[in-house]
């Protein structure tokens, strides 16, 4: 049911059930699994495109240079086409919004690597001509859009029906989106971005242009070969209300020396997995890799870690497009063979997608390069809307954005695509939207700042000797002080400041002893100004610390040495610091960690102490506050990071005293 369900959603109208490419290849997927049928006289290495009616019988089809009807017979003017059977995407039907029996025919012509028209051109097919098989209409006929264009061509339907065709100048970074309404081809909505399309020999004008099943991205494949130093893959947003085409994320595959570059591109149903195939081709063999892409994400380096190769290719073979099909699944040119492959599951990822080489047998016919180009992105899905707003006074607005045909805000019920902010305060606003495609909403928390006097006092402590920065200017002297400031949305308010200076006070310790052998145990006495409110924090010259008012260090060291044991004692926010020296003698040498993490891994998970010479052995483990946390006198074992009562210590700076008696002496 649920493959039933996808597939109807991607290929409801049965339009693309009949499938002609390669050289005399016919599939029909009226039935779910394709069907090999007879009869085809199409010859085309690559771009090639069919098309059938609401009930999956064929109409015509077409390799961008002639047109073959439902009997396999010439259409009488379906000959002399600007597409090309060598180029990528060589055409592309769409048919005309509004009309039962038109049908336009987009080709694209070849790099320019090859003779011919290089650009975008279009004709149309009237089916009521021919005794109702259909015929190229005369008038009209290549009617030439774009004259320099690479070898790409793809459609994004909207929801109201009609249809965004979108192609890629050549030697440029710029994409075109032409409307296809039941007036005809609008001009162009043009979008410059992501890389050039140009390189010395015409080829990164090949490979595939695709769209997501909802409309919502487009991705590209830039094959480079010969000097060229790298391929691309770009992925971009795709916006169906304005055709513009934008924040491109870049796949790069470089060149190592050999003639190859990304060629097919297709997304899986769910719009959430890229597939990429991958042409290495040399003077002396070809080969292929399928990449999939997890690009759920949207992030360039997160989709690029997620590549995974389902697939590479047997030596002297190689793949070409990748295409969507009505059963769910998508499937990938084989050139040169009498079969296809298939992925039979392309919203898995990994290994779970399921790719199946020679997948279906193609009878006498032959598979080519090409795959037929549909229009994949036929079920767009509503853009949400993206509400607008700045630091706000009152009377400024948020925004909704344009192009949306009903608004529902909440709070208020308002309607509107604006609406104004009245009252101060910070708020929670949600606009919820309707367009053909559907619903979508869009929710913003804002703060409204009232243009009105302050009058909050505020204060500040700053110590001797130091000062504070009020607004251009530095103040060292106590006092009341004021400022009018002015925000860029003009809320006024006068700002007081109530500047307190709190006078320095003289720190002062001993220490004993000053001198000694390892273990050597220190006894620090704070000697200076006494406060409930001070602060120490000792740093005893051998990277430890303390924080208590008269801590007790034990120093260890592997040749004689002096620490400069400084005090800092925080008196509010002031701070006055002293130094002293204690010079300690090797005896024995205790190895001491000061880092560990007890996360279980079986790394570094227990604190302990080593010394092949210790006699008898205590460690205490004290928190910041000085609290006791952990004590044992077994130098054998650690700590694990628990307390004595076995809960979790939590993660922070720890301070221990440890007594040894020493073998050494």
């Amino acid at each position: 049911m649920s493959l039933l369900s996808l597939s109807g959603k991607l290929f409801c109208q049965g339009q693309y059930n009949k499938w002609y490419f390669g050289y005399k290849v016919a599939l029909d997927f009226n039935f779910g699994s394709p069907v090999v049928i007879a009869g085809s006289v199409i010859n085309a290495n690559e771009g090639c495109a069919s098309i059938a009616d609401a009930t999956g019988n064929l109409l015509f089809y077409t390799d961008g240079d002639s047109v073959w009807d439902k009997n396999n017979t010439h259409m009488p003017n379906g000959f002399g086409l600007l597409g090309n059977s060598t180029s990528t995407q060589s055409v592309l039907i769409v048919q005309q919004p509004g009309s039962n029996t038109n049908y336009y025919l987009f080709t694209a012509g070849p790099g320019t690597y090859a003779m011919g028209y290089h650009g975008i051109a279009y004709s149309v097919i009237d089916m009521t001509l021919n005794s109702g098989k259909g015929d190229v209409v005369v008038t009209g006929k290549n009617t030439l859009l774009l004259n320099s264009a690479c070898e790409k061509l793809t459609a994004v339907k909207n929801c109201n029906g009609t249809y965004w065709v979108i192609v890629h100048q050549w030697n440029s970074d710029s994409f075109y989106a032409y409307l296809l309404t039941s007036a005809g081809v609008s001009a162009p909505v043009i979008s410059h971005t992501g890389i050039v399309n140009s390189d010395n020999d015409g080829d990164a004008a090949i490979g595939y242009l695709k769209a997501s099943p909802n409309g919502k991205k487009i991705a590209s494949a830039i094959a480079l070969s010969g000097n060229d130093s790298i391929g691309y893959v770009q992925l971009f947003d795709f916006n169906n209300f304005t055709g513009i085409i934008s924040n491109p994320i870049t796949i790069p595959y470089p060149n190592n020396g050999n003639s190859f570059g990304p060629y097919g591109v297709s997304f899986s149903p769910d719009n959430l997995k890229l597939y990429v195939s991958l042409s290495i081709i040399s003077s002396f063999s070809a080969s292929s890799i399928l990449y999939q892409y997890d690009i759920s994400s949207n992030n360039q380096a997160t989709i690029i870690a997620s590549q995974y190769i389902v697939n590479s290719s047997p030596t002297g073979t190689y793949y070409g497009s990748i295409q969507a099909a009505p059963d769910g699944k998508l499937y990938v040119a084989y050139p040169n063979n009498h079969s296809i492959n298939v992925i039979n599951n392309p919203n898995i990822l990994g290994a779970g997608c399921n790719f199946v080489s020679n997948a279906v047998n193609l009878g006498s016919g032959s598979c080519a390069l090409g795959l037929p180009n549909f229009v994949d992105a036929i079920s767009p899905e509503p853009i949400k809307p993206v509400i607008v707003f700045h630091p706000a006074c009152m009377g400024d607005t948020l925004d909704a954005g344009s192009g949306y045909s009903s608004y529902l805000w909440s709070p208020g019920g308002n309607t509107t695509r604006k609406i104004i902010l009245n009252t101060p305060g910070t708020y929670t606003y949600s606009v919820t939207v309707s367009s053909p495609c559907g619903l979508a909403a869009d929710t913003i928390t804002v703060t409204v700042n009232a243009p009105v006097i302050d009058t909050t006092l505020q204060s500040q402590v700053i110590c001797q000797d130091s000062n504070y920065y009020f607004y251009g200017t530095n103040l060292t002297t106590a006092g009341v002080y004021y400022h009018t400031l002015t925000s860029s949305l003009g809320c006024d308010s006068i700002i007081k400041l109530s500047l307190t200076v709190n006078p320095k006070e003289t720190v002062s310790f001993t220490e004993s002893p000053a001198t000694g052998y390892v273990p050597l145990e220190v006894n620090f006495a704070y000697t200076g100004f006494i406060s409930p409110s001070n602060a120490y924090f000792w740093t005893f010259g051998d990277g430890g610390s303390g924080i208590i008012e008269n801590p007790i260090h034990i120093y260890n060291s592997d040749a004689d040495t002096t620490f400069k044991v400084c005090l800092t004692v925080t008196y509010d926010i002031c701070k006055s610091d002293t130094c002293q020296l204690v010079k300690v003698d090797v005896h024995s040498k205790i190895t001491v960690p000061n880092v560990f993490t007890p996360n279980g891994d079986g790394i570094n998970d227990e604190f302990i102490v080593r010394d092949t010479a210790i006699g008898t052995f205590n460690c205490v483990i004290f928190n910041r506050w000085g609290n006791k946390i952990y004590e044992w006198s077994d130098v054998k074992k650690g700590w694990d990071g628990k307390t004595e009562n076995g809960g979790e210590a939590p993660d922070g700076t720890y301070y221990y005293i440890i007594r040894v008696v020493t073998l050494i002496r």
